[in-house]
């Protein structure tokens, strides 16, 4: 089940206590998937223990994945419920948008996800460019992103439609195009969270590719295998 941090950190010490193993493993899936037997598995704790108690995680789910130390499975439970309940808000702020502009509610949800986005898995969006930090040549400019949001914040103020999630985001693009970053791919916003907590992202891209071999991308261009947005 999705735990605080805090009471993971207090079951590990008293498991280590009696010299007992320990992994957190939340699970991800829903009813569906438990149904299907298509459930992943965030696992936290050492690699010893992971390793001898795979099979029986894979007995529960066919997707175990060894995400770091002790209290790392429930830290990745808790980002990725945090990602989808955020999106489903934001997926309805701009829903709303296109509604209040005169669009059908079917239709526009077929476009939707028939496009660049709704194509691709949630986190594919990181992949050329956010975790090798590759940012130039740009797939799509951040001038282009910043023309794009500032066109569709300037619809909602027409129509007086509130847009709380796209207006923060209009603010990230604003700074890094204040830091004349505009010739950069578009992407090179999503460095700014990070670059405040002291942060940097820049992993090796074959070890990005060999876990695209083991589990490729729902959507697929002739490059890579991610969906590509038109500029």
């Amino acid at each position: 089940s999705t735990n605080a941090p805090k009471l993971v950190a207090q079951l590990h010490a008293a498991y280590l206590e009696q010299g007992a193993h320990f992994l957190d493993a939340p699970i991800t899936g829903g009813a569906i998937g438990a149904k299907k037997g298509k459930l992943t598995i965030f696992v936290g704790g050492d690699q010893p223990s992971f390793e001898r108690f795979a099979p029986v995680l894979r007995a529960i789910g066919d997707r175990p994945i060894h995400v770091g130390p002790s209290g790392t499975g429930i830290v990745t439970k808790l980002v990725n419920n945090c990602a989808g309940q955020t999106l489903n808000l934001v997926l309805a702020e701009i829903f709303a948008l296109g509604l209040k502009a005169g669009a059908a509610p079917l239709p526009l949800w077929e476009a939707l996800r028939s496009g660049a986005s709704g194509r691709r898995r949630t986190f594919d969006v990181m992949i050329d460019e956010f975790l090798p930090a590759r940012y130039s040549p740009p797939n799509a400019a951040l001038s282009i992103y910043y023309k794009d949001m500032m066109l569709a914040t300037e619809l909602a103020r027409d129509l007086k439609v509130p847009m709380r999630f796209a207006n923060l985001a209009l603010g990230e693009y604003t700074e890094a195009m204040a830091r004349n970053l505009g010739n950069q791919d578009g992407r090179i916003a999503m460095t700014l969270p990070l670059e405040r907590l002291g942060l940097k992202v820049a992993e090796d891209p074959e070890a990005i590719e060999e876990i695209l071999r083991r589990d490729p991308p729902a959507a697929s261009d002739s490059k890579r295998g991610t969906e590509r947005e038109p500029s």
